[in-house]
């Protein structure tokens, strides 16, 4: 199977690379907007703004500075901004007309393709990029074997050049297990599993409390456009990423314990979005549930497993040994008796079983014409291995 990943990695810039990337970053600026109030005015697309590129430079000599596979794929972010809007139309959304870029809202310029080609190319820890020179990356981790290079994005966040790099690779088919679970996410415990185990919540947000109200505080009380302002800011915004980097850290350690373990993981389908807006939104947003389902989801079909979302109403008051439903069933948040039977556990690992039984279920029902055959076929053999054990 061949995929798509991007992989990110913090750069190692000197002083004239800082100089030139921040420089790169507000050309690139000044020709997106530029196009932009250009297609304001004129019916013109991409590709007639591409071709008129080589005339923009000769007005513009500083256009001349940055690599030209560069300044060209601005213009093909801004074609895929209009294009975005004119879907949005087409579906009855009420979309958001593309709009200016301020220097805080463009923080990211593009290198499309990869030596002899085009302008990047990566030696071991080193990544060459045409007209800045070699840099060297903090490889967090390596690139998956035999992998092809496609595009690599320069992004500045807080301070610090990171580069993205988007590769093309092959997925070797690979013995997947026969074993599966059920997943029942919350806020107390982060997750519950149909074994009885528990995931527990680590709470990153939670504990950065301290740091957040000190610098916002700080914040407030700078005066608006000062140097203290934009140093606050800048804290601001590295206490925040610290705490998106322990989350991600967290989510994708878990999810790939869960795939390398088991075949079938089943997941409950919510409406994460409406959850929101409710009075546990902090919370909702700190466990990140949405993201940990992806991760699950593109780890299992890597590793040849298989991934369901099922209707989660009800999995938390239905007995899992007689099939009773009642909604007294559950005494407490976390204490689940069954009143017809009396089989007793924890609600949110009734929760996880109930989810991976309609699972199961589900998957021995379906018909070849539904999905592919082949994989029915080794999920019907695996549900029912799984029954019979």
């Amino acid at each position: 199977m061949e995929v798509f990943k991007s992989f990110s990695y913090r750069m190692n810039v000197n002083r004239k690379q800082r100089t030139i990337c921040d420089k790169w970053l507000e050309i690139n600026r000044e020709l997106y907007n530029l196009c932009l109030e250009q297609r304001k005015f004129q019916r013109i697309n991409g590709y007639d703004q591409s071709k008129q590129l080589t005339q923009l430079k000769k007005v513009f000599p500083e256009y001349n500075q940055v690599y030209a596979q560069v300044l060209q794929f601005t213009l093909v972010r801004l074609e895929n901004a209009f294009h975005n809007f004119f879907r949005r139309v087409k579906n009855g959304q009420i979309p958001g007309y593309p709009r200016f870029k301020a220097k805080n809202k463009f923080n990211s310029f593009t290198y499309p393709q990869p030596s002899p080609v085009g302008g990047f190319k990566l030696n071991g820890k080193y990544l060459s990029l045409g007209k800045i020179g070699n840099i060297k990356l903090f490889l967090s981790r390596e690139l998956p074997p035999n992998s092809e290079l496609r595009t690599c994005t320069i992004v500045k966040k807080n301070g610090n050049y990171y580069a993205r790099l988007l590769v093309r690779y092959e997925i070797l088919n690979q013995e997947n297990s026969k074993q599966a679970i059920g997943i029942d996410v919350g806020i107390t415990k982060f997750a519950a599993l149909s074994d009885g185990t528990f995931i527990e919540n680590p709470k990153f947000y939670e504990k950065e409390q301290k740091k957040l109200k000190r610098a916002n505080r700080r914040l407030a009380r700078s005066k608006k456009h000062s140097s203290r302002r934009e140093k606050t800011r800048l804290l601001l915004g590295k206490i925040h990423e610290h705490i998106a980097n322990c989350r991600l850290n967290f989510l994708h350690k878990e999810s790939t314990k869960l795939a390398r373990k088991f075949g079938l993981i089943a997941i409950e389908n919510l409406n994460i979005a409406g959850m929101i807006r409710s009075r546990l939104a902090r919370q909702i947003s700190d466990v990140a549930w949405n993201t940990f389902f992806n991760f699950i989801s593109y780890k299992e079909a890597e590793s040849g497993g298989m991934c369901c979302k099922e209707n989660p109403a009800y999995t938390s008051q239905t007995c899992p040994e007689c099939g009773f439903v009642h909604k007294d069933n559950r005494k407490t948040q976390a204490s689940f008796v069954c009143l017809a039977c009396g089989y007793a556990n924890n609600a949110d690992t009734v929760g996880a079983i109930n989810t991976l039984n309609r699972c199961l279920a589900r998957l021995a029902r379906l018909e070849p014409s539904d999905v592919n055959v082949g994989e029915v076929d080794s999920m019907r053999c695996l549900s029912t291995a799984l029954v019979s054990g």
